[in-house]
């Protein structure tokens, strides 16, 4: 995990995040400080329950890519899982391809 520019800000990523999603045309910035600071968790959570930008692509490719933990993984799969291959029977293909995975 990237640590914030200066620990002794008040500047708060997880806030700015949510400030940015409520507000209208700063959904872009906050999906640029989840990226930068490397919060996945809220990431994925943005491309999958916001209609606006609703990406279940990217949100398997954290899931299988960015996110180390096994638990967490697990944690999202299962808190997610039904939307994501419901919804989108492509992403499973895309993610059953992932380079690196057995076939």
């Amino acid at each position: 995990m990237k640590k914030d520019i200066c620990t002794d800000s008040i500047f708060d990523v997880e806030t700015a995040i949510e400030v940015c999603k409520q507000k209208q045309g700063y959904k872009k910035l906050a999906i640029d400080l989840a990226e930068k600071y490397e919060k996945w968790n809220i990431l994925v959570n943005m491309y999958i329950e916001d209609p606006d930008e609703r990406n279940f692509t990217s949100a398997i490719w954290i899931i299988e890519d960015k996110i180390k933990p096994v638990r967490e993984k697990i944690k999202l799969l299962q808190q997610y899982g039904a939307q994501l291959f419901e919804t989108d029977t492509s992403s499973f293909v895309i993610w059953s391809k992932t380079p690196g995975k057995e076939q």
